[in-house]
């Protein structure tokens, strides 16, 4: 799909380009976050209006942004936690504690959603990519299935096969999944890490 940037995006383009994107990443991350708009007509003519208030913008906020991390950078953030005998926590630390630690010791407001976890994003990439989901169906005579397999319900197989949580807009499904056969699916773990997985759908026996 093609998006016009409202802001600078590593990697991708300058506030004001029109670029080409994933479906998955435009619609899940670039416009949900009104980091971008849709390439249409309307709103190419409204970017090339409002283009020096939006650079403005992004100034100021860059300033500010540089005002945090002069004071952050190079933080060791330290909690201290109970482990299990092999030194695994209990539950893993999540950007919304992390957040919380910056307000209470630091005095910044940083929203979990700023926070790249890289590490732990390449962990569930490595997990996940390349599997195979396989779902076993009742179908029609012709293979169809009675009910097409949605996001919901592949992100509940996630979390019962593979203990990980992927949200359903998280999921990016190429087609319909609604007969016996091999589906392909993207996964947005991050803007720049996408897993590439398949969905197999095999017909269950009737007992």
């Amino acid at each position: 799909m093609e998006v016009i940037l409202l802001e600078k995006i590593r990697n991708l383009g300058n506030t004001g380009e029109i670029v080409n994107v994933k479906d998955g990443y435009g619609r899940n991350f670039l416009l949900k976050t009104g980091k971008a708009l849709r390439a249409d007509k309307k709103n190419i003519e409204f970017v090339k209006r409002k283009k020096d208030e939006i650079n403005k913008k992004n100034i100021e906020q860059k300033k500010y942004a540089n005002k945090i991390f002069e004071k952050i950078k190079g933080k060791n953030l330290t909690f201290k936690k109970e482990t299990k005998e092999n030194g695994d926590l209990f539950a893993s630390i999540k950007p919304k504690e992390i957040s919380k630690y910056f307000i209470e010791n630091l005095r910044e407001t940083i929203h979990p959603s700023q926070m790249d976890l890289k590490k732990e994003i390449n962990k569930i990439f490595e997990k996940i990519r390349g599997k195979n989901l396989t779902f076993k169906k009742e179908t029609k005579e012709n293979g169809d299935l009675f009910a097409s397999i949605k996001p919901k319900e592949i992100s509940k197989y996630f979390i019962e096969n593979l203990r990980e949580t992927i949200h359903p807009s998280q999921m990016d499904l190429k087609k319909e999944i609604n007969k016996i056969g091999k589906f392909s699916l993207s996964v947005n773990l991050h803007p720049e890490v996408v897993a590439q997985l398949h969905v197999l759908v095999e017909k269950k026996e009737a007992k």
